[in-house]
């Protein structure tokens, strides 16, 4: 199993912040779901363990489509990361 050792967890943007401002970083992730990913989303490494999701143009312009589409075709090379966008949408209605 590659992922068998502990994976400690990475802190995140609203960690330290009051009660409050975690409901309005919340919305903020409800109402975006780029903000999402650009904020929140990580990868799992074999080598370095929990990364935190680098966003280039390209999926941010993909996450736009994701979210506007109700289907879409995408032909790929592997290690593209579209795996982890083309997941269902957290917040999608």
């Amino acid at each position: 199993m590659p992922f068998s050792r502990r994976i400690q967890p990475i802190p995140t943007l609203a960690d330290n912040l009051p009660q409050e401002d975690k409901l309005v970083e919340a919305q903020s992730c409800a109402d975006s779901f780029e903000y999402f990913l650009a904020n929140y989303v990580f990868i799992l490494d074999p080598e370095k363990g929990k990364i935190r999701f680098e966003m280039w143009p390209v999926h941010f312009e993909l996450a736009g489509f994701i979210i506007a589409c109700d289907r879409i075709i995408i032909l790929k090379a592997r290690q593209l990361i579209i795996l982890y966008l083309s997941k269902p949408a957290p917040f999608s209605a």
